[in-house]
């Protein structure tokens, strides 16, 4: 998370620094065609409404409780005959294309 959260902000930094760089022309046929990929990322200290929202971005990613958990749509009691049913051979269940049901069927009748 907080990896995907600096590669943006590096991104956006970028961006900015190199907004108004001039179309290069040259001779490249010298440079290897591969290399490894640049790290480098521009100073803070750039434009300060690009540095308020990353700011703002940060507090507000990294400040979010990623363990809260949502409620299940099923019951416990429910769940817990779901799972018993998954201890049975002789029977497949499958989650349906469509929806938010359970499909139960006879392995005989299947195959």
């Amino acid at each position: 998370m907080r990896k995907d959260i600096r590669e943006y902000i590096r991104r956006i930094r970028l961006r900015e620094f190199f907004y108004y760089e001039e179309e290069v022309n040259g001779d490249f046929s010298e440079m290897p065609s591969f290399r490894n990929r640049s790290k480098w990322c521009p100073e803070r200290n750039g434009e300060l409404a690009i540095e308020a929202y990353v700011e703002a971005l940060e507090k507000a990613v990294l400040s979010h409780d990623f363990t809260v958990t949502h409620p299940r749509n099923l019951t416990r009691d429910e769940q817990r005959v779901l799972e018993n049913l998954r201890g049975y051979d002789d029977i497949i269940i499958k989650q349906t294309d469509k929806g938010s049901a359970e499909v139960v069927m006879d392995k005989e009748a299947f195959f």
